[in-house]
């Protein structure tokens, strides 16, 4: 039982790998560097100050 479900489990965490994969090129085809929210700059919409 334990066997089954850890092939299970690697299946499943091979399976979120390639979408998280697929997200990110998705993210770094459609966004500027500078929209990362990675990116160390405060973006202007955070910064509202006044």
């Amino acid at each position: 039982l334990i066997a089954t479900n850890r092939k299970l489990l690697e299946a499943t965490l091979l399976k979120l790998r390639k979408l998280e994969e697929r997200l990110a090129s998705q993210e770094s085809a459609q966004q500027t560097p500078l929209d990362k929210p990675t990116s160390r700059r405060p973006s202007p919409r955070i910064r509202k100050s006044g």
